[in-house]
């Protein structure tokens, strides 16, 4: 078992073998006062990636990309043989919060290398019940409860025929309250999920702060919530944008919350998912980054929902990867209704999560194809330059008239700390 921490954080009897995993250590009272059983300089970033991250010359991605890259092969097989010895290994490094910072990108590595082992983060434990009250996994949170300010959902009644059905684990709703999953027998349930600022904007737009853990403010609450989105969705839907701004990202469940990996992965089976959701991105051109992370991992089923012409120049880019399906949904455009009820017939999606950008999102919308909306406000100000490139808000690239504007209905008001999590319905 790989666990990690900050070097800062008490010393726990879990702990196990613990590994400082820093090349440069300034503060000296990291060598007088905190405990580490052993120092891999190896597994700590170069200096030089690590140095341009901070004054802003590189982004987050690419310093992740640097480390990867650099990090000693060497180093990670004697990691991997203190885990078979110890048992449960600990990494430390400076950095309070796991995100942004090489220990997480650490964490994300191992697990890809090794598979088999089990990664978590060393806070708080709580027992995560299964479906049918059985003891399945341990659920860590993100830390506290949500306070439930308002909750309209009747128990997830209301959709357009929808029978409610998979009630979360008693664990989860002790934290979250309940969300229970319609189903439909000709269609998928559909639903997104968006972080914006105070002001409505979805990204600062600049180089290492373009997603949406900055607008969040890499909000514990945020990211957990996210996860367990994901853990329920049989399908992910995002747009090419997106994919070229975050070519590092994976969109699973424990990518955005390793903490409870183990507890996401036993909800996916407990309602007989697969243990990793459908990729799906969608482009009006095919023009589709083959650099990005998520292609280079086979246990990712991966497809490309584009035009007739898109499919040709996607193929042409993608087409050593034996794990990408190409679907033509189109001329010009990209059928999303023709979408979903492909990826619902073909591919078995009951449940498919939107994670945008704000122009699918849009697309999504405007094409009546949206069920529910979960929506973190966070309090974060991120204004809007008089020159330069805009700061995109939620949705972008359609407009509709007064008379015709879309609305929805507010179902649910979360909070926690000065963070609101909105949940609406559009059909």
């Amino acid at each position: 078992m790989i666990k990690d921490k900050s070097v800062y954080d008490p010393v726990e009897e879990g702990d196990g073998h613990r590994v400082l995993v820093m090349r440069v250590v300034r503060d000296p009272s990291i060598f007088e006062r905190h405990a580490y059983d052993v120092w891999m300089r190896s597994l700590g970033p170069a200096t030089d990636s690590l140095r341009r991250w901070w004054d802003g010359t590189i982004d987050t991605p690419t310093f992740y990309a640097e480390y990867r890259r650099d990090v000693s092969r060497r180093a990670l097989t004697r990691l991997r043989a203190l885990e078979r010895r110890h048992g449960v290994v600990t990494l430390l490094c400076r950095e309070r919060r796991p995100e942004p910072c090489h220990r997480y990108e650490l964490v994300r590595l191992y697990r890809a290398l090794y598979p088999g082992g089990s990664v978590i983060n060393g806070r708080h434990k709580h027992r995560l019940k299964g479906i049918g009250g059985d003891e399945v996994a341990e659920w860590r949170g993100p830390g506290g409860p949500f306070s439930v300010l308002f909750d309209g959902d009747g128990g997830g009644a209301g959709h357009d025929g929808g029978q409610a059905r998979h009630a979360l684990p008693a664990a989860v709703r002790e934290s979250y309250g309940d969300w229970r999953l319609p189903a439909f027998r000709d269609r998928p349930y559909v639903y997104a999920n968006f972080v914006i600022s105070h002001d409505g904007r979805v990204s600062f737009g600049v180089p290492g702060a373009v997603g949406g853990g900055t607008v969040s403010g890499f909000n514990r609450h945020d990211q957990w919530l996210m996860g367990l989105l994901r853990a329920r969705a049989d399908a992910i839907l995002v747009g090419d944008n997106t994919l070229r701004s975050e070519p590092e990202h994976l969109w699973t469940a424990e990518a955005i919350f390793p903490d409870d990996a183990a507890a996401f992965a036993a909800l996916r089976r407990a309602e007989g998912r697969r243990a990793l959701p459908l990729q799906v991105f969608v482009s009006f051109d095919g023009n589709i980054v083959p650099e990005a992370r998520v292609f280079g991992l086979p246990d990712l089923r991966i497809v490309i929902a584009t035009t007739r012409a898109g499919v040709e120049r996607a193929r042409a880019a993608l087409g050593r990867y034996p794990n990408v399906d190409y679907l033509a949904m189109g001329e010009g455009t990209v059928d999303l209704g023709a979408l979903a009820r492909a990826l619902h017939r073909d591919y078995g999606a009951a449940t498919i999560l939107c994670e945008g950008g704000p122009t699918l999102y849009g697309s999504l919308v405007r094409a009546g194809q949206l069920d529910d909306e979960f929506l973190t406000i966070s309090p974060i100000l991120i204004g809007n330059p008089r020159d330069g490139a805009p700061r995109p808000g939620l949705v972008e690239g359609v407009a509709f008239e007064p008379h015709a504007a879309p609305t929805s209905q507010l179902i649910g008001v979360r909070r926690a700390g000065d963070h609101l999590f909105l949940r609406s319905r559009y059909r």
